[in-house]
């Protein structure tokens, strides 16, 4: 980056000699293409270290952010694995929870849900069954005792008087 930054510094020093040269008149075209086909002269010595001090101090900027990405992966890979590990909790929950739902899928088809009802409503209809017999007893029994009250009624109310 600073090679580039020098670059662009002496270019641009070298321009303003030019234009101050020329009277601040822009270059032709035809000289701005002579000047691209020219050979660039050979970097000093000192030029050269300078870039190599440079690259090397970016090559150290590109290895420390190697490292920090290093550092980034391998906790990224850890974070990877605790979710595994929630993943496989999760589905060891849900293996129970279809452990538990079992039964109820069962009670959900026709013929489950028949056999669970069916001792249900046996034991229903029984109930209903015995208090409508007690009832129809409770009834009958009702019906005799008012038999048996009217026939007292008559006879006591029939019963011829004594003439006195």
């Amino acid at each position: 980056m600073r090679v580039i930054a020098r670059r662009g510094r002496w270019a641009g020093v070298l321009t303003a000699f030019a234009f101050a040269g020329v009277g601040a008149v822009a270059p032709a075209p035809a000289a701005a293409s002579t000047a691209s086909t020219a050979p660039k002269p050979a970097p000093s010595l000192t030029e050269a270290l300078i870039s190599v001090g440079d690259l090397s101090h970016e090559l150290k900027l590109i290895d420390r952010r190697l490292v920090g990405l290093e550092h980034a992966l391998a906790s990224l890979e850890k974070s990877v694995g605790g979710i595994g590990g929630s993943l496989a909790s999760l589905e060891k929950s849900v293996g129970s929870i279809d452990g538990t739902l079992a039964p109820v899928g069962a009670l959900v088809r026709p013929e489950g849900l028949r056999a669970a009802l069916d001792p249900i409503v046996d034991s229903t209809l029984d109930r209903a069954f015995d208090r409508a017999r007690g009832l129809l007893l409770l009834a009958t029994a009702c019906a005799a005792g008012l038999i048996v009250l009217h026939a007292l009624m008559r006879r006591w109310t029939a019963r011829p008087q004594r003439s006195t």
